[in-house]
């Protein structure tokens, strides 16, 4: 039982960081506009 409740609750964190992650960009984009062409070089680089 307890092999399956670890997995269950680290199933249900992982989609309680990403909903939590989502939210939090979503509201950063709409405050900071002007950031996101920074960030966008930076990705850029990590990417190539």
């Amino acid at each position: 039982m307890s092999v399956y409740l670890a997995s269950f609750l680290g199933f249900v964190v992982v989609v309680v960081l990403m909903v939590i992650v989502v939210e939090v960009a979503e509201k950063y984009k709409k405050e900071i506009p002007n950031k996101e062409k920074k960030d966008n070089r930076k990705k850029r680089r990590h990417s190539r």
